[in-house]
């Protein structure tokens, strides 16, 4: 009898990336792990292979660019004759080999893109998710400064763009950020599910990175304004938000499809900036003025 399991820990586990930047950030470097190979700068559940689990992550040569991906499948470890399956995790530390949370980075990026192509054994879906955080002596706890997430679904057996945006809660610098990968997000956990990952990178600023929206394309109006802001786009839209000048996030609208509208009514008059992505990772931005 098979017994399909999901371990909700492993899944939000998450390690740490180095300072404004994200290294081996194209799955291009490995290195021998327990009879597996791992990449440089990442560890996750392949360490079950220890207790006789099949290796969830390896190398691939089907790669969006370059030599390689990183490909996750699904881990299938026996228990006293009966097979328990767990989704493949990859979290990112500071050096080539070790697992050590806590690499300081102290910029704000605007977005997390990632070139990905996912096939799933049924009904699931992959996680990507980026953490800022900050340490407070104040009450020794860690606080989170920013987050940044996507969960997606079968892409077909295409290499596909994701960008998604950060959400900022705090105007604080962050001294921290954690970036995790997983095969799977529901439980239980599918036979045969397989996600392809390449090509990671940081936003720091959307429109120099980033496909970016002419304003031909998009309107968003009336500006100034002083009650509903209306934005319209040729495209898709995926995430409409409006952030204070510090890239604190104070408005969002996910998913509106090709028209969004922002209600302006409980700000305080001031100027804002309107960041809009789209459904294939465009990028535009633009100062509004509250009246």
């Amino acid at each position: 009898m098979k017994q399909i399991l999901f371990s909700a820990t492993v899944l939000f586990t998450a390690g740490t990336l180095s300072a404004q930047q994200l290294p081996n950030n194209g799955f291009e470097d490995w290195h021998p792990f327990y009879g597996t190979e791992a990449p440089d700068y990442w560890t996750g559940t392949n360490q079950m292979v220890i207790a006789g689990a099949t290796p969830g992550i390896d190398p691939t040569t089907d790669a969006h660019s370059g030599n390689y991906a990183a490909r996750f499948s699904t881990i299938v470890l026996d228990l006293l004759g009966e097979e328990v399956l767990y989704p493949s995790v990859m979290y990112i530390n500071s050096t080539p080999e070790t697992d050590d949370e806590g690499t300081p980075f102290t910029g704000r990026p605007d977005s997390l893109v990632a070139w990905v192509k996912y096939l799933p054994g049924g009904q699931n879906q992959f996680l990507i998710r980026a953490d800022l955080l900050k340490y407070n002596p104040a009450t020794q706890q860690v606080d989170l400064i920013g987050t940044a997430g996507y969960m997606g679904v079968e892409t077909g057996n295409t290499y596909t763009r994701i960008a998604f945006p950060f959400t900022y809660s705090s105007a604080e610098t962050p001294d921290t950020l954690t970036l995790m990968i997983a095969s799977s997000t529901f439980e239980p956990t599918l036979a045969n599910t397989v996600l392809f990952v390449d090509d990671l990178i940081l936003v720091t600023n959307g429109l120099a990175t980033a496909p970016e929206l002419t304003a031909a394309s998009i309107e968003i109006a009336p500006n100034p304004a002083s009650d509903m802001l209306t934005i319209r786009c040729e495209k898709a839209l995926s995430v409409v938000e409006l952030v204070d000048l510090s890239g604190k996030t104070l408005l969002k609208v996910i998913d509106p499809g090709a028209d969004a509208q922002i209600n302006l009514s409980e700000l305080a008059a001031g100027t804002f900036i309107c960041r809009v992505f789209t459904t294939d990772g465009s990028v535009y931005q633009e100062r509004i003025v509250k009246q």
